[in-house]
């Protein structure tokens, strides 16, 4: 864990389908005062995890503005998430299920309702970003992520790089993530 210059980053390694990806999470807290710094953190993001609270109506527009930021510095060429966080808090919440329905569908992301004090489906929004982004990234042909020795064979990590992302094609661009 590693804080500076009001951003904390955590790395977790989450296997998926045998393949265990090193995650890196920069969180930026999404304030004001930090979105010039934030914006550099979009350039080189294979995921993008947009987080609001329940308990703040204002956070939801917030959220509309941080989506728009990732899609313009990156091309929309990330898979992204929407977390709800704070339903440990229900008797404060501001923000109803139908609403960030609706969000996620304007949006044309996942989301997840979450407790990051709990721990309320943090693990499963997590799983779920990893699984969009081997099937992004890796897709079906794992052939050139072949273990090249036994040691490999055995870590099986992979960690993806620029190189190893694929330009979709106009036919082939969705809606969302992957």
């Amino acid at each position: 864990f590693f804080h500076f210059l009001g951003v904390n980053l955590k790395t977790k390694d989450v296997t998926v389908d045998g393949f265990t990806f090193r995650m890196q999470f920069w969180d930026t807290t999404g304030e004001e005062r930090f979105e010039t710094f934030s914006k550099s953190f979009f350039r080189k993001a294979h995921g993008v995890i947009l987080v609001l609270d329940i308990t703040n109506e204002k956070s939801v527009e917030r959220t509309k503005f941080w989506l728009n930021e990732c899609v313009k510095h990156t091309g929309g060429k990330v898979c992204k998430i929407l977390l709800a966080n704070k339903v440990d808090l229900e008797n404060q919440r501001v923000v109803q299920p139908d609403q960030l329905r609706e969000l996620a569908a304007e949006l044309g992301v996942t989301f997840f309702e979450v407790s990051a004090k709990n721990g309320h489906n943090v693990e499963a929004s997590m799983m779920a970003l990893a699984r969009d982004l081997k099937k992004e990234f890796i897709g079906d042909d794992v052939s050139k992520f072949e273990p090249k020795d036994e040691e490999e064979k055995q870590s099986r990590r992979i960690t993806l790089s620029t190189k190893d992302i694929k330009e979709p094609s106009p036919s082939s661009q969705k809606k969302g993530c992957c």
